[in-house]
């Protein structure tokens, strides 16, 4: 439900004069922000763990990978958080990037684009460390990093 739907029924319910129809109301509109806000707090919590996977396995610390640190394997890792997130999570463009700074849509566009080109290339340097994390990804036992302090990897 967008900003502009939450606000016509909301005048909808300010205009009515029934006290019970106006409750009705406000606890639709209650329970709309607790599952909007249960599902992206849920949405940052795969990006986190995505984040620690990634630094794991690239050796990376995981603030460098949440920075704008324009490195080509920091870069990289970004890119693939990006790309998973949108294409496989189905997360929008612009939630996809919220996560990394606040990032606009356009980013994550490009990443797709440049995991994609990667992906397609199979002599690419970076082919074989691509698929691997998005094999990862997609096994979702996160359980063999629980045993690692993963945001103290350096």
């Amino acid at each position: 439900m967008t900003y502009r739907e939450k606000e016509f029924i909301r005048s909808i319910a300010l205009e009515c004069t029934c006290v019970k129809t106006k409750r009705t109301i406000y606890a639709f509109l209650d329970n709309c922000a607790e599952q909007y806000e249960k599902r992206d707090n849920e949405h940052m919590k795969l990006a986190d763990k995505l984040t620690d996977i990634t630094s794991f396995y690239m050796n990376i610390p995981s603030n460098l990978i949440k920075s704008k640190y324009r490195n080509t394997e920091t870069v990289l890792c970004r890119h693939v958080i990006r790309y998973y997130l949108h294409k496989k999570i189905k997360l929008s463009s612009s939630n996809s990037g919220y996560y990394f700074d606040k990032s606009d849509h356009a980013s994550v566009l490009h990443s797709c684009k440049e995991i994609s080109k990667i992906l397609s290339n199979k002599k690419d340097k970076f082919y074989k460390d691509i698929k691997t994390l998005i094999n990862l990804f997609d096994n979702r036992d996160y359980s063999v990093f629980d045993n690692y302090q993963l945001d103290c990897i350096v």
